[in-house]
């Protein structure tokens, strides 16, 4: 199972330089391999909100974009519902300050580990370096 973070899906739904790279990672993808948390939702809808608010998007994309997201995650993705021991071990992990995570990425790291995820999907740097100094395999979609 490939345990796939927010920071995929934006581009994934919202025209972005990543877009391509990503597009072709989801094309190759086992769709039955992939899966989200209940948290990648609730970031995922947060940045449309912000992508609203700041006028990249419409109200009317934005909500086109959610709705899209939520059918996708429903339909294909296999959903992990976070616990409290991810968020344990999420406040665990930011004591390492020199992963420099932030409390959503320590939380993804921490759903990935506890579910056993084979490998975890992002676009971001940060959160790619510290998942491997954490024995988490990281994929980059390029």
């Amino acid at each position: 199972m490939l345990y796939v973070d927010t920071s995929v899906f934006i581009p994934f739904l919202i025209r972005e330089p990543a877009s391509p790279s990503v597009e072709r990672w989801f094309a190759q993808a086992a769709p039955n391999a992939l899966a989200l948390s209940s948290w990648t939702i609730a970031e995922f809808v947060s940045a449309v909100g912000n992508k609203v608010r700041a006028c990249s998007l419409t109200h009317t994309t934005g909500t086109s974009v959610i709705r899209q997201f939520l059918s996708i995650a429903r339909k294909s993705l296999r959903l992990i519902e976070p616990t409290a021991a991810d968020f344990a071990k999420a406040a665990i992990l930011m004591e390492q300050f020199d992963l420099a995570l932030r409390a959503g990425d320590a939380l993804h790291v921490a759903i990935a580990q506890n579910a056993n995820a084979a490998s975890l999907v992002t676009l971001d740097k940060t959160l790619a370096r510290a998942a491997g100094q954490l024995g988490l395999s990281c994929e980059v979609p390029a």
